[in-house]
């Protein structure tokens, strides 16, 4: 009689651990979708883009200038 009571006992937990598991997936489901509505959508700009090559940082741009053109010291060019 005893190991019947242990027997049944035992299935109640795993009964109410299954219940919890499945409480718990069913939250994460509704937070996933409550993200899912409040969020952006993103926009796939290319293949590069999710290895990084597409949109690194960009070079210096380099000015363009014309007549004299005067360097400061920290600027000079070697030899000057």
């Amino acid at each position: 009689m005893r190991k019947i009571i242990i027997i049944i006992i035992i299935i109640i937990i795993i009964i109410i651990i299954i219940i919890i598991i499945i409480i718990i997936i069913i939250i994460i489901i509704i937070i996933i979708i409550i993200n899912m509505l409040f969020t952006g959508r993103n926009v796939r700009l290319g293949k590069n883009c999710a290895l990084g090559l597409e949109y690194g940082l960009r070079p210096r741009a380099v000015l363009k200038t014309s007549g004299t053109v005067f360097f400061s010291h920290t600027d000079a060019p070697p030899g000057k």
